[in-house]
């Protein structure tokens, strides 16, 4: 099935353009409807986990994390389709870093937060435990492939439903 879709990728890309300014403009349409997309997705799972009693600490590591990512996971199926670890993993590892020195510095500075125990016992450690996998995997290996994949989700899934059952 990817030898269809790289073969239908490369039909598109010797195609000349009559209108230049398309893709752009197609690409920030794509890009909007993500955000907004992503926004709606979001905001419903928010007040459904809350309307249920999921405490806020679980909507934000679970359906918050998922939602505002999801631009993230479509752009890395599409370089992986293409063949383009490099933006993967680079989309990826980019991201992470951003958002813990970017968004959480802009965050505390304008206004400080407090550390709870539970993200400084359980989520965080969690979260360096996926970083030493992943580092290790880079360092271990060529390519990572389905198996880890699925390993990954599976991990996941796990944490999923470790937060949704402990409810903490």
């Amino acid at each position: 099935m990817a030898r269809t879709f790289q073969h239908e990728a490369a039909e598109f890309e010797d195609i000349p353009l009559s209108r230049p300014w398309l893709p752009p403009v197609l690409a920030l349409g794509g890009i909007a409807a993500l955000v907004f997309g992503a926004d709606l997705l979001v905001e419903g799972a928010v007040n459904i986990a809350r309307d249920v009693g999921v405490p806020d600490a679980v909507i934000g590591l679970s359906l918050v994390a998922i939602g505002t990512s999801l631009p993230e996971l479509a752009t890395a199926i599409v370089a992986a389709i293409r063949r383009h670890s490099d933006v993967v993993l680079g989309n990826v590892i980019g991201s992470n870093i951003f958002n813990i020195l970017a968004v959480l510095g802009v965050t505390v500075v304008i206004q400080p937060i407090e550390v709870t125990a539970r993200f400084r016992d359980i989520d965080a450690p969690v979260m360096l435990a996926a970083s030493i996998l992943l580092l290790a995997l880079l360092f271990a290996t060529k390519s990572i492939g389905r198996i880890w994949g699925a390993l990954m989700l599976a991990l996941y899934a796990g944490y999923m439903a470790f937060l949704f059952s402990s409810g903490m």
